[in-house]
């Protein structure tokens, strides 16, 4: 079966498996559809229960070779070997304190293979502006999270332990995936694609700031996936989520080269913008 370029696990692919495997089957064989042609890995969380038989994912380029087994009727036998260990994650939170209601920054810090293009922005911008920010009066918390792709776990044991409370958080900013990865746009058929999404308070101001980038806008109600929609869950009033896809996604191949450095000093300006109106520092 084909595996849908998207980056979380979803329900029509978990109800697939599980009929596959009422049918009889022993294993379920899905072919990742990428643009670079490399292995695919989704996000499922570990919350979920286990699946009642194997999913092997393989690359579109062995497709056909294992298409042509199939249809010659080669026996194969795949042997997996598994076990469960206890593992930690660590997430780091930098705080310091100030007057009034404060900012949060937050960016998660892991993702399937290197994930450099996916992850290295969130961080780069999240350094960045809390150098910026250093010496602000109001208050600042840096937040990078771990287990993104297993569940956000970091992020929710954050956001139910760690976090400051709704009412203390003036703006809270989110920078998720592939932030500026641009650069191999002329290399793949599917072009990067990047998303904003932003409260009902601070739209407007968002929207002028992030308006020359030409972000695709989500409404709020659309952000069931991503740490976005947690923090929204979690009640905090002025979100602004900002995401992105490149082609090498999720991928092997994701060494960093489609990171734009250009880009995301585009980001940072926007960011900046955003945050000094909506902490009175223009």
């Amino acid at each position: 079966m084909p595996g849908p370029f998207s980056a979380y696990w979803t329900d029509a692919l978990e109800a697939e498996v599980k009929a596959a495997a009422h049918r009889g089957a022993a294993a379920y064989l899905m072919c990742t559809e990428t643009p670079s042609g490399s292995i695919f890995a989704y996000n499922r969380s570990i919350r979920l229960p286990d699946l009642p038989i194997p999913v092997v994912l393989y690359a579109r380029r062995d497709h056909d070779l294992i298409l042509a087994a199939a249809v010659q009727k080669h026996e194969t036998r795949l042997s997996l070997s598994a076990t469960r260990t206890a593992v930690s994650g660590v997430s780091l939170i930098g705080a310091r304190p100030g007057k009034g209601a404060g900012l949060v920054i937050s960016t998660p810090m892991t993702g399937w293979f290197g994930s450099v293009a996916e992850r290295a922005p969130g961080i780069i911008l999240a350094r960045q502006l809390a150098e910026a920010y250093a010496e602000a009066s109001f208050p600042v918390w840096i937040v990078a999270s771990s287990g993104h792709e297993i569940g956000h776990l970091g992020m929710q044991q954050i956001l139910g332990e760690l976090a400051p409370l709704p009412e203390e958080v003036g703006l809270w900013i989110h920078l998720g995936a592939s932030l500026g990865a641009t650069a191999q746009d002329e290399d793949y058929l599917l072009k990067s694609l990047h998303f904003r999404m932003a409260t009902p308070g601070i739209a407007a101001l968002v929207d002028e700031a992030f308006g020359p980038m030409g972000l695709s806008p989500l409404d709020p109600s659309q952000m069931r996936n991503g740490e976005t929609g947690d923090v929204l869950s979690a009640g905090y009033k002025d979100v602004l989520g900002l995401t992105g896809v490149a082609a090498t996604f999720h991928t092997p191949v994701d060494d960093g080269a489609a990171v734009n450095t250009g880009r995301l000093e585009q980001y940072e300006r926007a960011l900046r913008g955003v945050i000094d109106h909506r902490f009175g520092q223009a």
